[in-house]
């Protein structure tokens, strides 16, 4: 900081004589000048009385051309009088004061700042000025909104999804729901959270879902299985998959479950094997793509060299 020891700032001198003020305002100084902090000092006025080169660099003015000026010489007008505002806030009540404001850098990028600053007292308690430091948050704070806007997105899709989805604890205790699971299930999703979900389900099949629940976090990968669930409509057919979770949240760890309804295409299936079994002549066939799917091998011309067995 540019000020010869003992001049120029709150607090300052060496009142016994004896330099060792002196001596410890050099090594501050020498500290300040390295922080990559902009930092800054005021009198009770309100005017800068001396900065360190981030300072400097930040308003885009060497130290001699800020010394003396205030916020008002600094600053456009509505950033100016936030800043005057809480000067004399913080000179009125004294301590420390700690707050968000935005800035205009010397390049005229917009940035947000969190301003540290403490009120600066004589030995006998009168005010002498301001000490304070700006901490960049635009990017801190740029980040967070992204995330933030992420997690919405993702909490849209997770809730809306016609999937079933899940995520469990270790223990089985329902962390989330979406929608369509609770609806499956007959369950309140803010009551549900913190209950074992196996409670939820039948009896008979409570042991062979703990069982994929161990097995999923013992083995640490995904299982498929393909699962029927009674509704008030009828059965429904899920292809579900179990995976593990792995984050801070998780302790021990996590299982997701998704699932996705198979019904319209297992009962078209039904009605094709029953169109199937009806029919007089042999027939092969397959799904687009797949394997050979069924034969009527009592009906088949096997002069067409096919072995059914």
């Amino acid at each position: 900081m540019g000020t010869e020891p003992g001049e120029g700032r709150p607090g300052a001198g060496g009142p016994d004589g004896s330099g060792r003020e002196d001596l410890r305002d050099l090594h501050l100084e020498g500290l300040l000048s390295l922080l990559p902090l902009p930092v800054f000092l005021k009198d009770a006025e309100g005017r800068y009385v001396d900065c360190n080169e981030a300072f400097s660099v930040f308003v885009g003015r060497r130290r001699e051309e800020l010394v003396g000026r205030t916020v008002e010489e600094l600053w456009e007008p509505g950033l100016a009088e936030v800043y005057r505002r809480a000067d004399e806030e913080l000179m009125s009540r004294g301590g420390a004061q700690v707050y968000k404001a935005d800035a205009r850098r010397a390049d005229g990028a917009a940035r947000r700042l969190r301003y540290i600053k403490a009120r600066v007292d004589a030995p006998g308690g009168r005010p002498l000025g301001i000490a304070g430091a700006m901490l960049d948050l635009t990017e801190l704070e740029e980040s967070e909104r992204s995330r933030r806007e992420l997690e919405t997105r993702f909490s849209a899709f997770f809730e809306n999804s016609p999937a079933l989805a899940s995520m469990l604890d270790a223990e089985g205790r329902i962390i989330h729901l979406n929608r369509a699971a609770a609806e499956l299930l007959a369950l309140d999703r803010e009551s549900a959270k913190g209950r074992v979900l196996a409670e939820a389900l039948p009896e008979e099949v409570r042991g062979e879902f703990l069982s994929r629940l161990a097995g999923v976090l013992a083995e640490g990968r995904a299982k498929r299985f393909l699962d029927d669930f009674k509704t008030p409509e009828g059965f429904r057919s899920y292809e579900t998959t179990y995976f593990p979770i792995k984050g801070p949240t998780c302790g021990s760890g996590c299982v997701g479950i998704f699932g996705l309804d198979l019904s319209a295409e297992r009962e078209a299936e039904r009605r094709v094997r029953a169109m199937f079994d009806l029919m007089p002549q042999g027939v092969v066939w397959r799904k687009a793509g797949g394997p050979l799917f069924g034969v009527r091998c009592d009906k088949l011309n096997l002069r067409a060299g096919l072995d059914c067995k």
